[in-house]
């Protein structure tokens, strides 16, 4: 009973800080960091075919057609596996999430915005997001890709790079959001 109590714990504090990466499509900033918080009380469903944990290896991965839903956020992926770090306070446990690695077929989709890639890494540290494995972003009408985007949340900036096979392409429709 503890053990399941632990992983319960433990999926839920890791996930509570998904949902930044789709708030990095809505691309709505405010002074400071514009990506967690605002939902973060709100219930994340996730379902996938298999949910896999490693308490001693502090990771816990879902497999298989993985979907987790908050309000209006939709992500998919093959997989979305979640490393944190126990630290301990007078009266508890508690698990925070260190990075977060969606891979394969990764769509996420918000509002009028949407994103993909066959790569997502969240570094909570750093607030930073990357999208590799041919990202492409759209807000409405607008598309941005490249060979590598990165979105520092704290910073409210990106960076898109490219190559020489893989050229940074942005479709930007003036007037439009």
């Amino acid at each position: 009973m503890k053990r399941l109590r632990y992983i319960v714990c433990t999926i839920t504090l890791s996930v509570i800080f998904y949902p930044w990466v789709v708030s990095q499509v809505e691309a709505k900033g405010k002074a400071g960091s514009q990506y967690p918080g605002s939902s973060r009380n709100e219930a994340i469903h996730i379902t996938s075919d298999k949910m896999e944990s490693n308490s001693k290896l502090k990771w816990i991965e879902f497999v298989g057609h993985v979907r987790a839903t908050q309000r209006d956020i939709v992500i998919t992926a093959n997989r979305i596996k979640i490393f944190y770090k126990s630290e301990s306070t007078a009266d508890r446990d508690i698990n925070r999430p260190e990075r977060i690695v969606a891979t394969g077929r990764v769509r996420i989709f918000t509002g009028d915005g949407r994103a993909e890639a066959e790569m997502v890494v969240y570094t909570v540290e750093d607030d930073t997001l990357v999208l590799s494995g041919n990202p492409r972003v759209w807000i409405g009408k607008n598309m941005i890709s490249g060979q590598r985007i990165t979105l520092f949340g704290s910073e409210e900036r990106s960076l898109v790079t490219g190559d020489e096979k893989n050229q940074v392409k942005a479709n930007i429709f003036l007037g439009s959001k």
